[in-house]
């Protein structure tokens, strides 16, 4: 598998560390005896979490935006196109 330090490892539920090889593949050292348990989970790392904090300031910004906007219009209330039938 692709390494990306997004990914964490287990092994018998002890988190072991993961690094790439010279190819670009993950590799973990499971530093076990006899058969091992190893269980992966993308976390997505730092890059993940600072994606989903500009989201959401995003998304606040525009919420912010549009009720000052509304606000300073004047609106009473939320004028929505009429559907005749």
């Amino acid at each position: 598998m692709t390494y990306d330090p997004g990914w964490e490892a287990d092994v018998n539920g002890r988190l072991q560390p993961i690094r790439a090889d010279a190819i670009g593949q993950m590799v973990i050292a499971p530093d076990c005896r006899g058969a091992c348990e190893v269980s992966l989970r993308y976390t997505g790392g730092a890059a993940r979490v600072a994606a989903r904090g500009l989201s959401a300031a995003a998304m606040l910004l525009a919420a912010v935006m549009a009720y000052r906007n509304h606000r300073r219009s004047g609106a009473r209330h939320l004028d929505l196109p009429r559907v005749v039938a």
